[in-house]
């Protein structure tokens, strides 16, 4: 299949929130009957990250509409993965993120987010380590997601220690370096407070309990970030999870950013995850 359109999108999720996005279109585009893949981000990502821009090329060449995109809260207001909005950074919560994933899906099914993509019915759902916890949050909650794949998905939305939780409560924020850009980022008490919500309602288990769609957990067995045993514990939990470990491969899929090739895990773990969505 040739290659088709990549094509630079906004939409806006309400009067003060605005989702940044990219939709990578097949050629010939097969209407209405394809399903749409909205890719999600994971903690400290966005949609121009490493591997991102190629996977979605590559999965639109398979024949989906493939949309990866940047939350409202992700504190980017370019292509450049500089943090320059901090303050919809800091006030960004798990709560608001899937929020906005069930607006954009029910705009993709109108055919509302932009004018070259038709209304899909079906939604297939692609996540990135916290991106991959979302997308089961996601499909609890919303019976237009068919298929999930994830990749290095997080098993617990709550991971801080005790003793960083109740300094966070006192301060009323936390304060953490990312490694990529070196800027001083924070979350206010409010990202905590929604964490401890969905840690109350069941966790992550608890939405893969609900759900009887197709799920393909990718992990990689050389992973120190999220170590894959969170993906074997998620998939006690569902009848419909088929895991697919990958030896070497790191919580990136052994990439670098900025993205220069496609490491043989990468292409090991795309190829799985063609077959996945096709089947």
């Amino acid at each position: 299949m040739d290659q088709g359109k990549t094509i630079e999108f906004q939409t806006e999720i309400s009067s003060s929130r605005m989702i940044r996005g990219t939709l990578h279109t097949p050629n010939p585009i097969d209407h209405e009957s394809s399903a749409c893949i909205l890719m999600i981000h994971g903690f400290l990502g966005y949609k121009d990250w490493s591997f991102f821009p190629w996977l979605a090329q590559v999965l639109a060449e398979a024949g989906f509409p493939t949309i990866r995109f940047n939350f409202s809260g992700t504190g980017m207001t370019s292509n450049d993965g500089i943090f320059s909005d901090l303050g919809s950074f800091e006030k960004d919560t798990l709560s608001q993120q899937m929020q906005e994933c069930q607006i954009l899906i029910q705009k993709i099914q109108e055919g509302q987010v932009i004018k070259e993509l038709d209304s899909r019915k079906n939604i297939y759902l692609w996540g990135h380590s916290r991106g991959g916890a979302l997308s089961f949050i996601v499909a609890a909650l919303t019976p237009e997601v068919k298929k999930i794949c994830t990749w290095a998905t997080i098993a617990h939305v709550n991971r801080y220690s005790n003793e960083v939780k109740q300094s966070w409560k006192h301060q009323g924020f936390l304060k953490f370096e990312s490694s990529r850009t070196g800027q001083t980022l924070q979350y206010l008490k409010s990202c905590l407070e929604d964490l401890e919500y969905w840690e109350l309602q069941g966790d992550i288990k608890g939405c893969i309990e609900k759900l009887s769609i197709p799920i393909l957990a990718v992990h990689g067995q050389a992973d120190y970030t999220v170590p894959f045993q969170e993906t074997q514990e998620l998939a006690q939990f569902s009848k419909n999870m088929e895991t697919f470990l990958i030896p070497e491969a790191d919580h990136k899929f052994n990439s670098s950013h900025p993205f220069k090739t496609a490491s043989n895990v990468l292409q090991q773990a795309t190829q799985k995850t063609v077959r996945f969505f096709r089947a």
